[in-house]
């Protein structure tokens, strides 16, 4: 028999200006159904994250991802020089950095775009 263990999440409850805005956006979204019955719930997800946009401080866990991955891949690269004393184009160890250095790069450069 396999044991899968599950953590459960507790969320920590909503402060008091958390459940008031949450009402008021409850009843305005209540209040635009009413007068535009067509209204899918799709739209108003979309809605509620344009929203927020303007009002959530961008995540920065891509681009320290990015940073992170290029610090690997420099990491190796003095390993391998530490190690053999030179840059050494035929050792197997040289395609994964430079693979790696290039996949980070390209990386950067799309979460540097998606800003």
């Amino acid at each position: 028999m396999t044991f899968v263990p599950v953590i459960p999440v507790t969320e920590t409850p909503p402060s008091p200006t958390t459940q008031e805005l949450a009402g008021r956006l409850a009843e305005t979204i209540r209040e635009f159904k009413q007068t535009h019955p067509g209204t899918k719930p799709e739209e108003i997800k979309h809605a509620l994250r344009l929203a927020s946009a303007g009002h959530t401080k961008p995540v920065a866990a891509g681009l320290a991802a990015v940073v992170l991955g290029l610090l690997f891949a420099a990491g190796l690269a003095v390993f391998m020089y530490a190690r053999g004393g030179s840059f050494d184009p035929s050792s197997p160890a040289f395609p994964m950095i430079l693979i790696a250095l290039v996949v980070m790069a390209l990386l950067g450069v799309f979460v540097a775009l998606k800003r």
